[in-house]
């Protein structure tokens, strides 16, 4: 739950968050401020990234099954980030929610069936590569296996 909710999500709320500003011709404006690319790009994951913080915290605080450590905390927010990437690199191909959603399919497959795979015990040492399989290992409970 705390893998699929606060940080792969990150990548839906980053395509809506694009899609919206895109609609609402947002990113002309930001193209003749002082702001710069990486500026903008940052303040979003940052933003997305700390929501995702807060969500996995009270996933993990109220559900009493995991212990709290700095490597899990950043890692909720590494993996955020990562997602959040993909889902504006998406969002700026993509022309409509629709095809956004679409677009996200193959991604959501390349993202989850590692991980999901990790989980029961495919554990070949070539998938720590993987980033969900990273965050994953974070996770304090998974360190004690």
């Amino acid at each position: 739950m705390i893998f699929s909710d606060p940080a792969a999500m990150g990548l839906y709320f980053m395509g809506a968050i694009i899609l919206f500003e895109k609609n609402e011709r947002v990113l002309d404006s930001i193209a003749v401020s002082p702001a710069r690319t990486y500026e903008y790009t940052l303040s979003k994951l940052f933003s997305i990234g700390i929501i995702s913080m807060a969500v996995g915290f009270a996933i993990g605080f109220f559900s009493d099954t995991i212990n709290m450590t700095m490597h899990f905390i950043m890692g909720i927010f590494l993996c955020s980030c990562l997602f959040s990437a993909v889902g504006l690199v998406i969002a700026a191909k993509s022309i409509s929610l629709n095809g956004f959603i679409i677009s996200t399919v193959p991604v959501q497959l390349i993202i989850n069936i590692p991980a999901v795979a990790w989980l029961f015990g495919l554990r070949p040492a070539w998938m720590l590569l993987h980033p969900g399989v990273c965050m994953i290992e974070l996770s304090p409970w998974s360190l004690h296996d």
